[in-house]
């Protein structure tokens, strides 16, 4: 029979392997409702569950790594306890499918990461669940046509064409109705060419041309109706002759 010192040995003895098997094994970590979170392992990656928190103690964010990958769904929560988004990961880490959430559960954004970088298509929706907007990236950077959307009708407010991170292509603006607003090309995020401005019921308001984003060459201003109003001269930006006046002086010499 075992005497009260062999006892007492033998259990500090199972104590001690616990310690250097179990906890002794993670660098750091932390306890959440009696389970250990937020494992970081003797070589510094993180394991297991993992968990963020709002200065009042309601969970903000919980998934799970693996040799510091995340693994499977991520969930991110409003303060408030409601669902703030998911995030499904693939089994390395560096892709996954997010989908936000409004706080009245209605869908907000859906789209791809790439390494924490916006990837492929996105998409925005309103409260309402109607759709805003529509975005194109390559591995975090614009890529590809944009579009806006009026929430009450449902239209098309703009399309804009980035390149590489810059705005290059087609750009149009619309009014609520549908008609074009403006009309233009832009080179490097500068209006490049011909330009339009319409009225809203889709007739020409004023009309020229830009070199890097300045007015250049003749521009000419309609009214409503498509009588000519004005017409200037410009070079780099700069008026050199507004031939709107030139020409009411000269009327006015042959009376």
């Amino acid at each position: 029979m075992l005497s009260k010192k062999n006892l007492v040995l033998i259990l500090l003895l199972t104590l001690l392997f616990w310690a250097e098997n179990g906890s002794a094994q993670w660098s750091s970590y932390k306890i959440y409702k009696k389970d250990t979170i937020n494992r970081v392992d003797k070589k510094g990656l993180k394991q297991g569950t993992w968990m963020k928190f709002y200065d009042s103690g309601k969970v903000l964010s919980s998934g799970t790594f693996k040799n510091n990958n995340k693994q499977g769904t991520f969930k991110y929560f409003y303060e408030s306890g409601k669902l703030k988004g998911t995030a499904e990961f693939n089994e390395s880490g560096s892709q996954c499918l997010f989908s936000g959430y409004h706080e009245n559960g209605k869908p907000e954004a859906i789209g791809n990461y790439w390494n924490e970088k916006k990837d492929s298509v996105w998409r925005y929706f309103n409260q309402d669940s109607v759709l805003i907007s529509i975005e194109n990236y390559k591995k975090g950077i614009a890529d590809g046509v944009w579009r806006t959307f009026y929430g009450s009708t449902k239209k098309m407010v703009q399309m804009i064409t980035y390149k590489n991170g810059k705005k290059t292509g087609p750009m149009k603006e619309y009014f609520e109705d549908g008609h074009v607003k403006f009309d233009c090309i832009l080179v490097d995020g500068s209006i490049e060419g011909p330009t339009k401005f319409n009225y809203v019921d889709g007739t020409t308001h004023y009309e020229g041309a830009y070199i890097h984003g300045l007015k250049d060459g003749i521009w000419k201003t309609y009214d409503e109706y498509g009588k000519p109003q004005k017409t200037e001269v410009y070079k780099l930006g700069e008026l050199i002759e507004d031939k709107t006046k030139t020409a009411k002086d000269s009327a006015l010499q042959k009376k």
